[in-house]
């Protein structure tokens, strides 16, 4: 990602190799500039069918890896909800924008959850674990912030 390191940290980074191949050590992510696995793509797209709804934490969507879910999520007319501290490719395409940094909202986010029992019999997949956010009055114009939160509302 996006990080700064301190001068002199990159050549005391210590890149380990595999002790059965000798090969390089990576974790099970997609750095920039690589292709996402196939797989892994058609899976996201069958998670995105089958949602209400669209959440982008912390990306610019600026390679299309990422951006192709938002407007996959807009053809399905799905509502999508971005928090970045920064513009996003996605901002355009957004029924909710909050322009924050994503640590302090998480957070806060996870002090309103509450403990739920394990899904079985009588508790179906759905259900919330979170209370809904609040929010009073009708949605302003497209542009207009309300509590650091960007509304656009549907064309």
């Amino acid at each position: 990602g996006d990080v700064h390191l301190l001068e002199g940290e990159v050549e005391r980074l210590v890149v380990r190799a595999c002790l059965r191949c000798g090969g390089t050590l990576k974790p099970d992510v997609v750095f920039f500039g690589e292709h996402v696995p196939r797989a892994r793509v058609a899976s996201a797209f069958a998670l995105l069918r089958d949602a209400e709804a669209l959440l982008v934490l912390g990306s610019s969507l600026t390679v299309f890896s990422g951006y192709r879910f938002v407007r996959a999520a807009r053809e399905a007319n799905l509502p999508i909800a971005i928090v970045n501290d920064g513009p996003t490719r996605g901002d355009g395409e957004a029924d909710l924008r909050l322009h924050a940094r994503l640590a302090p909202v998480l957070s806060e986010a996870a002090q309103g959850l509450t403990p739920q029992p394990p899904l079985g019999p009588g508790r179906p997949a759905t259900s919330r674990t979170a209370a809904p956010p609040q929010v009073e009055g009708p949605a302003p114009a497209r542009g207009v912030s309300r509590a650091d939160a960007t509304w656009a509302e549907e064309a």
